[in-house]
């Protein structure tokens, strides 16, 4: 880290310039790009509240609007890191929302169990459409993720365990959640053999997180 003093010049019609400074922290896009990396790495071990908070720092640098810090662009390849690094940062953000229920306080970015019904449903409906705009139909992590968002809506449930089943079916699915997800919504109707073969294959490809990610092998509620 390193700090730095910007100067803002103005070139006026005057005998001298106009000049404004003041401090702030340079930071390089790698920096930002370890912290997404962390904060997806805790949304996948479940650790919502630390995921949140990562994430929302980095959309604040990326978006210049944090108070601390001024993030160095040098170039067209940085420039397209950064925008790959907020959607990448509003994904972990938006799913967040989803695993706990819309029960977040989307000002702060911290779950809070304060929240009233109605509140509840705006943050899912934002994480929804948030996730559904990542979602182009052919890369299996946005798909996947829309549809973990799709599901806690009725509306869309039918949906959201098409689009699982079609990731499963083709051996796309990108991680254990999305087994997790598909198992949940197979056991509402009934199809008993279609979630304890997501369950299964949940546990196996979380490994030692199973537990905090996968329903047991019985019939989920």
């Amino acid at each position: 880290m390193r700090t730095s003093i910007v100067v803002l010049a103005a070139l006026v019609l005057a005998p001298a310039d106009a000049v404004a400074c003041h401090n702030v922290t340079v930071i390089e896009v790698d920096r930002v790009a370890r912290r997404v990396d962390e904060a997806e790495q805790t949304l996948l071990a479940g650790t919502t509240r630390e995921s949140m908070r990562g994430a929302a720092w980095s959309l604040r640098v990326l978006r210049g609007s944090h108070p601390e810090y001024e993030l160095v662009l040098d170039g067209p390849t940085a420039e397209r890191r950064a925008r790959t690094l907020r959607a990448r940062a509003t994904r972990v953000l938006a799913l967040a929302v989803v695993r706990r229920e819309g029960r977040v306080d989307r000002r702060r970015w911290v779950p809070t169990s304060r929240v009233s019904a109605e509140a509840r449903r705006e943050n899912l409906t934002w994480a929804l459409e948030a996730l559904a705009d990542q979602d182009r139909g052919d890369e299996p992590r946005a798909r996947a993720s829309h549809a973990e968002a799709l599901a806690r809506f009725d509306a869309h449930r039918e949906e959201a365990r098409r689009i699982l089943i079609e990731l499963a079916d083709r051996d796309l699915m990108p991680d254990a959640w999305g087994y997790r997800v598909l198992a949940e919504l197979s056991d509402r109707i009934g199809d008993h053999p279609r979630r304890d073969r997501s369950i299964t294959t949940c546990h196996a490809r979380a490994g030692a997180l199973a537990d905090a990610i996968c329903p047991r092998l019985v019939a989920v509620r």
